[in-house]
């Protein structure tokens, strides 16, 4: 939930757009803003206003780049910003561009790094994919602690992962 308990959706698929609005409808959610626009140059969205920015950018090109330089700017100080990024982004689960990788660091903690199971249908769901989730620094001399990076077999895993990476002074039992 959002602070203000207001969500803000852009997707440029018209098809995602309607059955998420429908979708939302359906479940009684809280206001919804949704835009059927391509979110890289939505005029609707602002800059630094969001505690929130998730996106599963598509592959191909320099798409995801410039979907994470605009979480970048999207995400206020303190924001946290999740991502599904394509694979080939990545060389042991390392941004391989030093450039992208050295803007992520000077404007985010990065919590962690999260590799995805691959798709059962790689045609239909695209290549595998791996999380990234940061947090927009307050200050620009904010230290960069641990970061968590492995792999989750599969998605029931991730809730958990999550769970301790946002709460981690809560004890951890050997089951979990």
């Amino acid at each position: 939930y959002c602070k203000q308990r207001q969500l803000t959706g852009v997707d440029i698929d018209r098809y995602s757009y309607k059955s998420t609005e429908l979708n939302l409808l359906l479940q009684g959610a809280p206001e919804i803003v949704l835009y059927n626009e391509d979110a890289l140059t939505s005029k609707h969205i602002g800059t630094g206003l969001y505690d929130l920015v998730i996106g599963n950018p598509p592959s191909g090109e320099d798409l995801p780049t410039r979907f994470i330089r605009r979480s970048l700017l999207l995400a206020k100080p303190g924001g946290k910003i999740l991502l599904l990024l394509p694979e080939t982004m990545f060389s042991d689960m390392r941004l391989i561009s030093g450039t992208l990788r050295n803007q992520i660091a000077s404007q985010t903690t990065v919590k962690a790094v999260i590799e995805f199971p691959a798709p059962y249908n790689e045609k239909a769901y695209g290549p595998k994919r791996i999380l990234l989730y940061c947090i927009k620094k307050q200050l620009e001399s904010e230290h960069q602690p641990s970061i968590f990076v492995g792999r989750i077999p599969d998605f029931d895993g991730l809730r958990d992962v999550i769970e301790v990476l946002e709460y981690p002074d809560v004890p951890v039992t050997n089951n979990d």
